[in-house]
């Protein structure tokens, strides 16, 4: 009989940054452990980077939230006003439909 063991990588904590247009866009500040020398037991190391950019629309009194492209983002306004398809059924809006509102 024998045994082993084995140290692995695991998820520990999230780091996550929010805001809106006025604010800079920043990477949060991770505050790893064992920095330099991440390979020792017990240091962390960073994973991944994800980002979502959402817009946060209202029709009336009916809030809707859509995640979209950078590039949609960055170039809307806030407070832009813009069209998109709500479904009859869920009431859940179609984000492929969002277009700035002309006129």
């Amino acid at each position: 009989m024998c045994g082993y063991t084995v140290n692995r990588w695991t998820t520990g904590r999230t780091a996550t940054a929010t805001g809106d247009k006025s604010k800079t866009l920043a990477w949060p500040n991770a505050n790893l452990k064992c920095v330099g020398t991440g390979s020792s037991l017990g240091c962390e190391r960073e994973s991944g980077r994800n980002e979502k950019y959402i817009f946060n629309l209202s029709a009336g009194e009916k809030k809707y939230s859509c995640d979209v492209p950078f590039a949609m983002w960055d170039a809307a306004t806030i407070e832009q006003a813009f069209e998109f398809k709500v479904g009859m059924i869920f009431d859940n809006p179609d984000c492929g439909t969002i277009k700035p509102k002309s006129g």
